[in-house]
């Protein structure tokens, strides 16, 4: 699992982390791209109040 935080640090290089849809609006566009169905994703899962898993 990755938490949002993580996710933006590793791929912007940026340590200060504000408050913003910066990573879901990434992962939604990933989503949209590899997902057969948004509604039930299988390679992107949130996990609510931690961040995501990637794969089952």
């Amino acid at each position: 699992m990755f938490s949002t935080e993580k996710i933006f640090e590793r791929i912007w290089g940026e340590e200060e982390f504000e408050v913003d849809n910066t990573v879901m609006v990434h992962i939604r566009n990933l989503r949209d791209k590899i997902e057969d169905d948004n509604k039930h994703p299988k390679y992107i899962k949130t996990v609510w109040g931690v961040g995501y898993k990637f794969g089952d």
